[in-house]
């Protein structure tokens, strides 16, 4: 597990290339914080990586809006600590 209990922040983890990039290292045992717009459905990637048996907290964000972007490494790391990769 090449990300081992490595904190991993991915945007636009919905759908798509984030999801699959979400999936792939939880796959490599990453801890999570996944953000997209879509609550409901960056909740079901959420769901997907805890059926992996890793951890994964879910952000919601536009990515246009600077209050929300400015709110995601801040969130991310007070859950999953220290982040390797964003």
């Amino acid at each position: 597990m090449r990300f081992r209990d490595q904190g991993v922040l991915i945007t636009g983890a919905a759908s798509g290339i984030g999801r699959q990039l979400a999936l792939a290292f939880a796959a490599e045992g990453a801890r999570l914080a996944i953000a997209d717009i879509d609550q409901a459905a960056v909740e079901a990637t959420a769901a997907d990586i805890r059926a992996l048996g890793r951890r994964a907290i879910t952000l919601k964000a536009e990515l246009g809006q600077e209050a929300e972007v400015s709110q995601l490494i801040p969130t991310a790391t007070k859950a999953l600590g220290p982040l390797g990769v964003l």
